[in-house]
């Protein structure tokens, strides 16, 4: 019944590697990719998720001291990169530094897209490269979802 109503409205049904490469492409965190019990909701740009208003809630307090402190430790970061390269490569800045890791990708044409956690210290690097004998070059950018939903003065 409701995919005869979807279809009515010319809403289009896609596979779920569609559905994947859609959620990459558009910044969108994955629970268990991007984040979970292993980091914050900060580190995978899910500030506009977070309410400053409602009342109390378990680690909010957490929250708050990281906002205040500006003690994010990762970003999660768009990126492109000039060669193939999957998920779990380690990300490296120009002198050897660990940068950090892809959690996401799909291949696009000749490039590769993806979604990484970086360290905060290297997020706003203009490359970064991957630690394999490829050498892959990564242009990193932030998350279309976290732009449109995190408040401009992060």
């Amino acid at each position: 019944a409701v995919k005869s109503i979807l279809k009515a409205q010319s809403i289009v049904e896609i596979s779920t590697e569609e559905f994947e490469n859609l959620r990459i492409h558009e910044g969108v965190p994955s629970y268990s990719k991007e984040f979970g019990e292993f980091n914050n909701p900060l580190e995978a740009r899910l500030t506009g998720s977070i309410s400053e208003s409602k009342g109390c809630y378990t680690g909010q307090e957490v929250i708050a001291r990281l906002q205040t402190y500006q003690k994010i430790q990762r970003l999660l970061m768009s990126f492109e990169a000039d060669k193939n390269i999957s998920i779990g490569t380690i990300l490296t800045t120009k002198d050897g530094h660990n940068a950090g890791v892809v959690t996401s990708a799909y291949k696009n044409g000749s490039v590769t897209r993806g979604l990484a956690l970086v360290s905060s210290k290297y997020a706003n690097s203009d490359h970064l490269l991957t630690e394999s004998e490829q050498n892959a070059l990564i242009k990193l950018s932030d998350p279309n979802h976290a732009l449109a939903t995190e408040p401009s003065e992060l």
